[in-house]
């Protein structure tokens, strides 16, 4: 019999991007929080122009960050979001037109600054 996974007592930071499988990342939520893990949600602007953020707020019962200057969750919340999150998920993570696969790609890009700033800084190390 195979034991189920629990993630109880788990904070999970989900930076949620642009692409036609955002909606993919509400189920996301659903299953995560059913293993017991506190989901937070922060997204950018491209993102929000497929699923809204009241959608996320909805599911996982908080805020969903969507600025960098966001103070409804707190002071800086993108950065403080990150640092009591056991961990971060990319999602949807897209393969984008280099040859490089799409987190390796991401996390390039956020190191260029040219990545939205509300996943750029939590994802960037301290």
């Amino acid at each position: 019999m195979q034991q189920e996974l629990t993630l109880a007592g788990k904070t999970i930071l989900l930076a949620v991007t642009g692409g036609i499988a955002v909606y993919k990342s509400c189920e996301l939520v659903r299953l995560l929080m059913k293993r017991g893990a506190d989901v937070r949600v922060v997204m950018t602007e491209n993102a929000a122009k497929f699923v809204t953020p009241l959608t996320f707020e909805a599911l996982s019962g908080h805020p969903v960050v969507t600025s960098e200057w966001d103070t409804r969750s707190g002071v800086m919340p993108h950065i403080r979001l990150s640092d009591g999150a056991d961990l971060i998920i990319v999602a949807p993570a897209t393969q984008t037109r280099s040859r490089r696969p799409p987190a390796a790609s991401l996390i390039t890009r956020s190191r260029r600054s040219s990545a939205h700033a509300v996943l750029r800084l939590p994802l960037l190390p301290r």
